[in-house]
């Protein structure tokens, strides 16, 4: 496979994983070198939506969740919304465990 076009303009191939070489050069050779289309990065960007910088080129569930997103507004809502409230649930029972 030829290597992604897009690997000189990419945060994660230019190093993000410095403090891990091994695992950035496997990545590399996966994604950047290999088969983009398994790529996170690669699936959103080509979407035309804004790559989190958090997002490694293994997430490709969570790539299709951010194009989603994005393209029905309406599901981040009530997406954002079951989050805050499962999170207010967990505190809620942290508080609560500390009583006993």
């Amino acid at each position: 496979m030829a290597e992604c076009e897009r690997f000189k303009a990419c945060p994660f191939f230019n190093d993000q994983l410095a403090y891990m070489p091994q695992t950035a050069h496997a990545m590399k050779q996966k994604y950047c070198y290999g088969d983009k289309t398994q790529c996170a990065r690669y699936l959103v960007v080509i979407e035309g939506i804004a790559v989190p910088g958090n997002l490694f080129p293994n997430q490709v569930e969570r790539a299709r969740e951010i194009i989603c997103d994005a393209r029905n507004p309406a599901r981040k809502v009530f997406s954002d919304e079951k989050k805050q409230h499962a999170e207010s649930r967990r505190s809620h029972k942290a508080r609560g465990a500390g009583a006993l």
